[in-house]
């Protein structure tokens, strides 16, 4: 799903940057980078949108996100 032109993500990553934040480039996938601010990381995931997950329930989600891996990576 997209949400935002690529234009407008890739400013959004050039402004916080230029603010001093802490943006991370991934490794893994074209046009995502991670924001760490305030207790959170938010997922910039360019025109398809954002999402936000405090460092205290990130573990929950991974294991969350994982066991859906589990459970439906068979399935077309």
């Amino acid at each position: 799903m997209r949400t935002r032109d690529n234009d407008k993500a890739n400013k959004l990553v050039s402004k916080l940057c230029c603010q001093g934040e802490v943006v991370i480039e991934s490794e893994f996938f074209e046009g995502v980078n991670y924001l760490v601010k305030n207790r959170h990381i938010a997922i910039l995931a360019g025109r398809n949108g954002e999402l936000a997950v405090s460092m205290n329930s990130l573990p929950d989600m991974i294991k969350e996100l994982s066991e859906i891996h589990s459970l439906w990576s068979d399935i077309d």
